[in-house]
């Protein structure tokens, strides 16, 4: 797989998760496995959905770009993203004791697969 292939396959996942998180909170946080939601766990969900956005947007913008560095920049950042993630999801399942969802292992798997394919494009030297 190219790294604009790869670009174009994360925004796309980017985007897809930053609408779902804009436009369907409540939702998002039930597939989690909350119960009781107020509009302090929305609005979170909506900054995160804002974040996973601006993303697929970099991702798009860098795409046809020729600098190698413009593309390392993102996978490490990228990877920094998802593996962080998996750390703070990991953490509030094993040592929280937060209930874990089929959602939320799948998001778990999705961000694994995410993190070990940018790790590989920013360690890659070319394009």
């Amino acid at each position: 797989m190219k790294s604009k292939t790869f670009l174009l396959l994360l925004s796309i996942y980017y985007l897809i998760f930053g609408c779902l998180g804009l436009f369907n909170a409540t939702g998002i946080l039930q597939d989690f496995g909350l119960k009781t939601i107020d509009s302090y766990h929305i609005a979170s969900i909506q900054y995160l959905a804002q974040t996973n956005l601006g993303l697929a947007l970099i991702a798009l913008l860098i795409r046809n770009t020729n600098q190698v560095a413009s593309y390392k920049a993102f996978f490490w950042g990228a990877t920094f993203l998802a593996f962080s993630a998996e750390i703070i999801g990991f953490y509030h399942i094993f040592i929280v004791n937060m209930a874990a969802t089929t959602f939320s292992w799948t998001d778990t798997a999705i961000r694994l697969i995410v993190g070990v394919v940018s790790l590989y494009f920013a360690m890659r030297t070319e394009k």
